[in-house]
């Protein structure tokens, strides 16, 4: 970014350093033509050297608007990256939850379970306690044995149930203790299942929450990248309105620059008009001679044209392979000027002929001629181009009868 920064510092001081040059430049009344053209000249360098500055600003106005274009198209691509990543992460977040809510539930079995295992284990323990403390009373009167238990009994009746109590007591205790222990350790087993199942599901919650870390890092990274975008799309778009701003300087600098040839050609014009210092040779040529010989294909006449909006002058003169074509003198005289108008004739010259008749030819490639010299009619004075404001090679050719412009489809 730091040189993209210094081309729009450059353009800028390109733009101040021509700005100062139109400001110190004003056209001087000159009394000759060559005097005039020398300062139209000066001018038009400046001109040109703003033209191309203008033309590379606007270049770097193109770039910045396709280069936001890239951007907007990436930042585009990266926020749907960053959308499916968010919805694959909102999935993993539904799985994790319902792992959670299962290891939830398991747990609540799991203390379920030793909640129970702990009632068996203190039933089993109190049950232990009785039979010991029956043990210890047996023990304690152990000089009474079971016969005379049975040999006190009132009758025989009495002591066969005493004989048959003991002996069931013993069973009794001994069942009960059993089945204490088989269902303790059926809690137990029950539990442990409890424990596995939740360990496993710890273990894929675990291996879902990494997965989703591992999204998350790429989301951040993606965010990152998409704020950078951003950041870029924002200075490319403060660039663009700097150069947008340097080139409506430059334009108001050539408009300025056009101004003042503008006045250097009237003030030619009207020189011309006045015929200082001119003289033009008799010559016994009295018509005007086609100016593109072996060509009369007109591709724009004289008149209004686009609707109406515009007035041209003269004729459009053309054909296939017109480029570097000669362009001959419709009359024999002097050439009062020769010059360059970048929004208009480009290349063009003026020959004077006497009696207030003159003949201009636009958008050349390039002139034969220079100012002041005598030419007959016929003679080579330049060649077709597209010069100044042109859609494609051709000669624009106007005859003037006191500078102003008539039909030359009058004269032929």
């Amino acid at each position: 970014m730091k040189k993209h920064f210094l081309k729009v510092v450059s353009a800028a001081l390109c733009c101040a350093m021509l700005i100062t040059c139109t400001q110190t430049i004003t056209p001087v009344h000159a009394s000759s033509l060559d005097d005039l053209q020398s300062q139209y000249n000066a001018l038009q360098q400046q001109s040109d050297a703003i033209q191309n500055q203008m033309e590379s600003t606007q270049n770097q106005i193109d770039a910045e608007v396709q280069k936001q274009d890239q951007i907007a198209a990436q930042a585009e691509l990266t926020q749907q990256q960053i959308d499916v990543l968010t919805q694959k992460i909102e999935a993993y977040n539904t799985e994790i939850s319902a792992k959670e809510s299962e290891i939830s539930t398991l747990e609540t079995q799991i203390s379920e379970k030793e909640q129970e295992i702990t009632e068996k284990r203190n039933a089993l323990e109190k049950r232990t306690d009785e039979l010991m403390e029956f043990l210890r009373v047996m023990y304690m009167h152990d000089d009474v044995s079971s016969l005379d238990l049975i040999l006190g009994a009132e009758s025989f009746g009495d002591a066969l149930s005493t004989a048959e109590n003991i002996e069931h007591m013993s069973e009794y205790n001994e069942q009960v203790m059993k089945e204490l222990e088989q269902q303790a350790q059926e809690l137990e087993t029950a539990k442990q299942e409890l424990e596995t199942s939740k360990t496993q599901l710890v273990e894929a919650r675990t291996l879902l929450e990494n997965d989703r870390s591992a999204l998350e890092a790429d989301q951040t990274t993606l965010n990152t990248k998409q704020s950078e975008l951003e950041n870029q799309l924002e200075q490319s778009k403060n660039s663009q309105t700097q150069l947008e701003n340097m080139l409506g300087t430059l334009g108001v600098s050539q408009q300025e620059y056009n101004n003042n040839m503008a006045a250097i050609e009237q003030e030619i014009q009207n020189i011309y008009n006045q015929g200082n210092d001119v003289v033009v040779p008799p010559s016994d040529d009295s018509s005007f001679l086609w100016p593109v010989p072996g060509n009369t294909y007109v591709s724009c006449s004289y008149g209004w044209r686009f609707g109406g909006s515009d007035f041209h002058t003269g004729l459009d003169i053309t054909m296939g392979g017109a480029y570097g074509k000669p362009i001959v003198a419709s009359k024999s005289g002097v050439v009062k000027y020769v010059g360059w108008q970048p929004n208009g004739y480009g290349n063009y010259l003026i020959i004077d002929h006497g009696d207030g008749y003159s003949t201009l030819y636009a958008h050349c490639s390039s002139v034969a001629v220079s100012t002041g010299q005598q030419v007959r009619q016929g003679e080579t004075i330049a060649y077709i181009g597209s010069t100044g404001w042109s859609t494609g090679p051709h000669c624009h050719f106007e005859i003037r009868i006191n500078g102003q412009h008539t039909n030359p489809a009058n004269y032929f």
